[in-house]
């Protein structure tokens, strides 16, 4: 069988066109841009309308006329072979398809062009975002007012009847999540803190406290140090005895075997080897597609790596971006440990604010939500502030937890 490398249809172009010169209206609720036409002419037209709809201007025969489309009988053609608009928007739903199904067909020859050059890799990556593209543009994207407030008044109704729940994935600490309502789907949260601070703890904490699939990607720490920590957290017996195997005593070894069974039941799915986008992608992907995740963790995002070779803030900034726009795509929470500048350390305090976020502006322009942790004391175990210093749509103010460094745990500090 031939394979049609444009599919198109000329008819349902023409339909098209022909209700938007009798029902000028239809040209906003039908969706389409000037390229989802196949025909050149077709294309020219419906650019013509676009500007005169633009400029309030009414669509008829004469004024398209007056902006350079000649063929008269080709226009009259079109309209008064309508009998009714109604099946404009059916029409419309064709051309579209017919015009990805175009742009499918571009991105596959493309593909087998850059195979030439190009990693599978990078083919792969390449070929993701250009669908991704095209999946945004499926089923149409303009939005009306009525449509908003129906989405609200369903929420509302849903808040009102479920008082206290939270609407988002929770972190596991009460004045927290009493602060954030739990991590939403779309939200990129930066949580930042100085070396030694407990960052990596915490989020480990948020995987285990979340109550649904979690995947992170650990830059910084190896499978074998994650499993010491969870297995720490887990039991309560300190990573100094789980590293050294003093586990003989008081209950220790029984205790350990037991955090490992929890430990095989949490649903957390690490990738140890994701360190550049174009993986990360791919990674994050599967994660969320294959096993299930609904928020997603990255430490950190320093040690990450941008696709191609740029100034570090360039690629910082690339970074941050690219996380976001994952939240966005698959609508998951992300949250990304960072690092702060030095700027901090030169504080009296060492207090962290927005300015300290390392190495980009990007960082706190991208984050929905930003996070700091403030550890005080040098103290093994001892209170932590987790600082609120940017939200959208949530209350600003400063958690206290404890940290007990000797099994990097966190509490609820009116648990300690």
């Amino acid at each position: 069988m031939p394979i049609n490398i444009n599919p198109h249809n000329i008819e349902a172009e023409q339909e098209v066109l022909g209700s938007i010169i009798l029902e000028n209206s239809l040209i906003r609720k039908i969706n389409l841009s000037v390229n989802d036409f196949y025909s050149a002419k077709h294309r020219e037209i419906f650019e013509s309308m676009t500007k005169l709809d633009l400029n309030g201007t009414p669509i008829d025969i004469s004024t398209l006329k007056n902006r350079g489309i000649d063929d008269v009988n080709y226009l009259s053609t079109m309209a008064f072979r309508i009998v009714s608009p109604v099946n404009a928007v059916y029409n419309a739903d064709i051309v579209r398809e017919d015009a990805n199904k175009r742009k499918i067909g571009v991105i596959c020859r493309s593909a087998m062009e850059n195979l030439q050059t190009d990693s599978v890799d990078d083919t792969l990556s390449k070929i993701r975002g250009a669908l991704t593209l095209i999946a945004k543009t499926r089923g149409g994207s303009i939005v009306s007012t009525i449509e908003i407030a129906k989405e609200m008044a369903e929420f509302i109704d849903r808040r009102t009847n479920n008082k206290g729940v939270l609407s988002g994935i929770p972190t596991g600490f009460m004045d927290l999540d009493e602060l954030t309502d739990g991590f939403q789907g779309g939200d990129l949260i930066l949580m930042a803190a100085r070396p030694a601070s407990g960052k990596s703890a915490l989020a480990m904490e948020f995987a285990e406290n979340a109550g649904v699939p979690v995947g992170i990607i650990s830059i910084e720490m190896g499978q074998h140090q994650i499993g010491v920590r969870h297995i720490s957290k887990l039991s309560g017996v300190t990573l100094f005895n789980i590293r050294k195997g003093y586990l003989k005593y008081e209950g220790r070894m029984d205790k350990v075997l037991t955090a490992c069974a929890r430990l095989a039941e949490l649903p957390i799915y690490y990738s140890f080897s994701s360190r550049k986008i174009i993986e990360m992608e791919r990674v994050i992907t599967q994660m969320i597609e294959v096993y299930g995740c609904k928020e997603i963790i990255v430490d950190y995002l320093q040690l990450a790596k941008g696709n191609e070779a740029k100034k570090r803030e360039q690629e910082v900034s690339e970074i941050s971006k690219f996380l976001k726009s994952m939240a966005m795509i698959h609508n998951v929470p992300v949250v990304a440990i960072s690092a702060l500048n030095r700027e901090v350390e030169k504080r009296e305090g060492k207090r962290p604010i927005l300015a300290d976020l390392r190495e980009s502006g990007a960082l706190e322009y991208d984050a929905d939500i930003v996070i700091f942790l403030h550890k005080a004391s040098h103290e093994n175990n001892c209170v932590v502030e987790v600082i609120v210093a940017k939200g959208r749509n949530i209350a600003l103010g400063t958690v206290k937890l404890w940290f007990s460094g000797d099994t990097m745990t966190f509490r609820n500090f009116t648990e300690h």
